[in-house]
């Protein structure tokens, strides 16, 4: 069917201009950006999810301080997507099980991202681990995105498997925008594979 065939079934005659490929473009585009959720949203729906259903942090989720290296997409729901590199490292838990977090952050554009903040492990058997995660960061843009100020947040949602007794092989989801503290906020997304590492106390 040829593409200016297409029924368009919007209201209010919104469908009108968009029957050709550059305005259909367009709104591709514009539906992208409606669905770029912030992640801070997400993490608190499913840490509610899971107090609610019962599932609580065991005791042998963090054993200890960990290290991390990462390697992935930065901004990866974006054509322009960029290659990054991550360190973080936790502390110990401290009180209701949340850990004390330092990071930083690299892409191939230059863009440079510090962060600390919290995060909270949640055991979920059979060798798993979910973690959400905030924190507050300092954001340089390099030749990158602007993301509208040097002041940004982090939020993160991270899905790990324990390789032995000591190794994690996780994969993390996260979101870096100012929370409208900006005019400019476009935020971005990076998604990343890592290995962590508990250390002997």
């Amino acid at each position: 069917m040829a593409l200016r065939s297409l029924p368009w079934a919007l209201p209010n005659g919104l469908g009108q201009g968009f029957t050709d490929p550059e305005s259909l473009g367009r709104l591709l585009r514009m539906s992208r950006k409606a669905f770029n959720i912030d992640l801070r949203l997400v993490s608190s729906v499913l840490l509610l999810g899971l107090v609610s259903v019962g599932i609580a942090p065991a005791a042998r989720a963090q054993e200890g301080p960990t290290i991390q290296v990462q390697l992935g997409l930065y901004d990866v729901f974006e054509e322009l997507e960029a290659t990054e590199i991550g360190l973080e490292y936790t502390f110990q838990p401290r009180a209701f099980g949340l850990a004390p977090t330092i990071g930083a952050a690299y892409t191939s554009d230059e863009t440079f991202l510090a962060y600390a903040g919290l995060r909270r492990e949640f055991d979920l058997s059979r060798g798993w681990i979910l973690t959400p995660g905030f924190a507050v960061a300092y954001w340089d843009q390099g030749s990158g995105k602007d993301l509208g100020l040097e002041l940004e947040f982090r939020s993160s949602i991270e899905l790990a498997w324990r390789v032995g007794h000591r190794d994690r092989l996780g994969l993390t989801l996260y979101h870096v925008s100012n929370s409208g503290f900006s005019e400019r906020n476009p935020g971005a997304n990076s998604l990343l594979l890592g290995w962590r590492r508990v250390l002997v106390r």
